[in-house]
């Protein structure tokens, strides 16, 4: 320890590499810094409670754009209606094929509108992927382009809403990728620090019931070879 604090008891404090080896155990929030590692292996378990979150949340915003565009849907059959009677709410000007999705796919969180398309003969459903710009957005006037009119203000908020969502997922990622490479090398410098340890403790005391003289020695490769002679 090239550091001593004093602590108010009178204690030096440790710093979290040398209490992970100092042969005490892991060290704890209880007075005393945690390890790396622990605190490592934190942050990955807050990481892992922020995907489901975000995930949830991509769900979520899908529920509440096709819940408030079937309202909006609604209000534009009142109004056509009170115009006109020859209006008809299953004509095909009233389908609105632009619609939202949100899904975990190969580990990344996609939020992504296509136009959904549907056979009156068949009855099937088809889907055409809409195409994004360089920041894994839409251009929202090619987006708008797709949608009717009493739903263009609905579509831009979602939107808006939904690249808020994109950009923290890809965030949240960065900061996964660093966490696990930070973690990747404390496991490399904690083997290297065993590794050197284990070289300087020297011969090891053999068990109590055994006679053999090679069972003194340290199993370490750099042990010292005059052990090897007999006493």
């Amino acid at each position: 320890m090239t550091i001593t604090d004093i602590t108010s008891r009178g204690k030096p404090t440790m710093t979290s590499r040398e209490l992970e080896f100092s042969g005490t155990g892991r060290a704890t929030d209880e007075g005393e810094p945690l390890a790396i590692s622990d605190r490592l292996g934190a942050i990955k378990a807050h990481i892992a409670a922020c995907e489901v979150e975000c995930v949830q949340e991509g769900e979520v915003l899908v529920k509440r754009f096709r819940r408030e565009r079937i309202d909006l849907h609604r209000e534009e059959f009142a109004n056509k209606k009170s115009l006109t009677s020859f209006f008809k709410p299953h004509r095909r000007g009233a389908w609105c094929p632009l619609n939202l999705f949100s899904r975990l796919h190969n580990g990344s969180l996609q939020i992504y509108w296509q136009l959904v398309h549907r056979d009156r003969r068949t009855k099937s459903v088809g889907y055409t992927h809409l195409s994004k710009n360089k920041r894994g957005g839409y251009d929202l006037r090619s987006l708008l382009s797709h949608a009717h009119e009493f739903e263009r203000d609905l579509v831009a908020e979602y939107e808006e809403e939904a690249e808020c969502q994109r950009q923290r997922w890809l965030h949240l990622m960065k900061i996964k990728h660093y966490q696990q490479r930070t973690a990747q090398i404390d496991d490399i410098e904690t083997a290297h620090i065993r590794r050197l340890r284990a070289q300087l403790r020297g011969p090891m005391l053999p068990p109590c019931e055994s006679t053999i003289w090679s069972d003194w020695i340290s199993p370490s490769i750099d042990a010292p070879t005059h052990y090897n002679e007999e006493p």
